[in-house]
């Protein structure tokens, strides 16, 4: 009887393929695998600065695209990921290349350590931090090529003044289904990571204007065409009205607050602190009253879960294993 043999030719075709697939799923798999150590809703309707900001009058700034809605922390694996949700993300009408246009991101980080630098100052915000900082990572568009605010590129500062460029370990990319920025850094760029549930964090929203100094739209006392309006024209002439339009607290009261907390006479700018998973309880409702309405608002802190990763690629990893077994077994009677 004549034995039938598997062509060499033909396994050399199929088992990279396979082999290369299965990899491929699971990198996959682990890349979606990530813990959610902090999430924190922001108040709706809140993108007024400190409480009398209105937005440019051209018809692309819309509603709701510099409201902060929420802010999540993720660890996975070798990233840490923060994403950030506003109201409506606005598109991206000037073709920028991190699929966002209109607003300027400014994430400050402190973290547990207490044998490194600590900074106040912010990035052209007109705020102080006043908790101080570590991390200060600056989430723009992505035009040009140097870092912000002397170039338009984003870039993570260290509290000393170094920094690193988007490309060179993080990356940042708006997801416009949820309405999100969402900024990916690699471990190796930070430290005290293993601490990351501890750490404190403000975000402030501004917005993007690359012919603006430190590339921050403007706040004047009357709104036009590409500036905000609304501020206290005493403090704009002044040069200390906060920038921010909005601000991560846990209600606008406190937002309001702290950014009026400016004086004019001291040329002293506002005062922001930060919020941690520490100064939270896991589950904790605030009744904010106003003339007209009471808003309810629950915080989640310290919650920690395991994204499960997208269908696909649970039936990816499936097909890839099976098909592995039909060739093994279709070898294995071939050569019977």
């Amino acid at each position: 009887m004549k034995q039938c043999m598997v062509r060499p030719g033909l396994l050399k075709i199929v088992l990279p393929i396979l082999l290369s697939t299965i990899l491929f799923s699971i990198v996959v798999y682990s890349s979606n695998n990530c813990a959610v150590v902090l999430e924190i809703p922001d108040p709706v309707g809140d993108d007024h600065g400190p409480g009398s900001y209105v937005y440019p009058t051209n018809s692309v700034f819309q509603p709701g695209v510099f409201d902060l809605i929420g802010f999540r922390v993720e660890d996975c694996i070798d990233y840490i990921v923060f994403r950030i949700y506003l109201r409506e993300l606005g598109g991206n009408p000037w073709n920028a290349p991190n699929n966002f246009s209109l607003q300027y991101i400014q994430v400050y980080v402190r973290t547990t350590r207490e044998d490194i630098l600590l900074n106040k100052s912010s990035f052209g915000a007109n705020v102080e931090i006043v908790d101080g900082w570590h991390y200060a990572i600056l989430v723009t568009p992505g035009w040009g090529v140097g870092p912000v605010p002397f170039g338009e590129k984003p870039a993570i500062y260290y509290s000393n003044g170094s920094y690193v460029l988007e490309g060179e370990g993080f990356s940042i990319y708006a997801d416009h289904l949820e309405n999100s920025i969402v900024v990916s850094i690699c471990k190796s760029l930070l430290v005290d990571t293993d601490s990351v549930m501890e750490w404190s964090f403000t975000v402030l929203v501004l917005g993007y204007d690359g012919f603006s100094s430190m590339r921050i739209r403007p706040v004047l006392s009357e709104s036009s065409e590409w500036f905000f309006g609304g501020g206290d024209s005493d403090a704009v002439d002044s040069g200390v009205a906060p920038l921010v339009i909005d601000l991560l607290v846990l209600t606008s009261i406190e937002q309001y607050g702290m950014l009026s907390s400016y004086n004019v006479s001291a040329n002293r700018v506002a005062c922001i602190h930060l919020v941690s998973a520490s100064s939270l309880v896991s589950r904790y409702t605030v009744l904010e009253t106003t003339t007209t309405t009471i808003v309810e608002t629950t915080f989640y802190t310290k919650s920690i879960t395991v994204v499960e990763p997208p269908l696909y690629c649970k039936l990816y990893i499936a097909l890839s294993i099976a098909l592995v077994i039909l060739v093994v077994a279709g070898v294995y009677i071939i050569k019977r």
